[in-house]
């Protein structure tokens, strides 16, 4: 074996640790924003059969956006942080910013 084939064979291990840590790490956020999507679902719901039944709920508009902020801020206390790595930026920002 030469070098230059001793050299793609390192680059390619390094690739394929590094699609590892990204799956690992996209598999983490997935997880915490799954949990807390149930979490707000339940608030959601509750509010939507109680408007479904005719109450009228006061400060629905602050209701609303509180459901939404705590989400954001339990995805920010129990996703890890991306640490300075892109690629994980990109998928903690898409899990943020998507939904």
């Amino acid at each position: 074996m030469n070098n230059n084939q001793s050299i793609l064979i390192i680059l390619i291990v390094l690739s394929l640790l590094l699609y590892v840590v990204s799956a690992s790490y996209s598999a983490t956020c997935d997880s915490a924003f799954c949990r807390i999507f149930e979490e707000s679902t339940k608030e959601i719901v509750e509010l939507k059969s109680n408007i479904d039944q005719g109450v009228c709920i006061p400060q629905l508009g602050q209701k609303a956006d509180q459901i939404c902020n705590s989400a954001l801020e339990k995805f920010s206390q129990q996703a890890p942080l991306p640490d300075e790595d892109k690629a994980k930026e990109a998928i903690y920002d898409k899990k943020v910013l998507k939904n």
